[in-house]
């Protein structure tokens, strides 16, 4: 295991998300796609991610109630990977911050070994000997007694918005993967029928296409991959 990069200052960025269902999955991709041009260096794979929460789920209840800071922890990784060697995965501890509608986010690489990130039990002590290595390098302090909860997966294409050089994203097949049963109590699993469409570090009104988007039945609220989750894997109210 070892970090290669040094985290860089966060800056606070808008992030507008719009969701729809999943019967509008292949109107949005069409439209992205006459719209926007494909993302050059990153164009489509699948993402995925180990949350990092409280015993008291602090990160999932402040999205429940909707508090204006938020904190989100978090080990991703991606599919394809960019490394040379199939037996390791470049993966980003990232703390994520949410003020209001904007967002920040710092991250550090790491490199793990692609079998145990992939198929090990969030039980496993490696998990937050992950994070204990490597959050003292992160500038923003990560909030105490995390604990890794959920794995996260969904399917993304980037985009490039031509008109505001904002990244798009269209994020589809949201689903829960591994659950750490020390912490959270699984009671279902339902399909999540949501499909989003993220705009990052762009505003609305430089957007002039997401008229359509909207009148194609999509809306922008908050959402959160990993709230919708837990819940449904708590089978709580969300």
């Amino acid at each position: 295991m070892a970090t290669s990069a040094p985290p860089v200052q966060p800056v606070v960025k808008p992030e507008l998300k719009f969701v729809a269902d999943t019967t509008c999955t292949e109107f949005a991709r069409g439209w992205l796609r006459h719209h926007c041009r494909p993302d050059p260096t990153y164009r489509e794979g699948i993402i995925r991610s180990v949350y990092y929460d409280t015993p008291q789920l602090d990160a999932f209840n402040e999205k429940v109630n909707g508090d204006f800071y938020k904190q989100k922890v978090r080990l991703r990784w991606y599919d394809p990977d960019t490394g040379a060697d199939p037996s390791k995965r470049n993966a980003f501890l990232e703390v994520k911050h949410k003020v209001g509608g904007g967002r920040q986010k710092e991250r550090i690489r790491l490199v793990l070994e692609s079998e145990w990130l992939e198929n090990a039990p969030l039980s496993d002590a490696r998990f937050m000997n992950v994070l204990r290595t490597a959050a003292p390098g992160l500038i923003e302090a990560t909030a105490p007694a995390l604990f890794p909860s959920l794995v996260v997966q969904y399917h993304r294409i980037r985009y490039i918005c031509p008109i505001s050089q904002a990244r798009v994203c269209l994020d589809t097949g949201i689903q829960p993967g591994r659950v750490n049963s020390r912490l959270l109590a699984a009671q279902g699993c339902a399909t999540i029928r949501d499909v989003v469409i993220e705009v990052k570090d762009a505003e609305a009104a430089q957007i002039p296409w997401l008229e359509s988007v909207y009148a194609a039945g999509f809306r922008q609220r908050s959402f959160s991959k990993y709230g919708e989750c837990v819940a449904r894997v708590t089978a709580e109210e969300y």
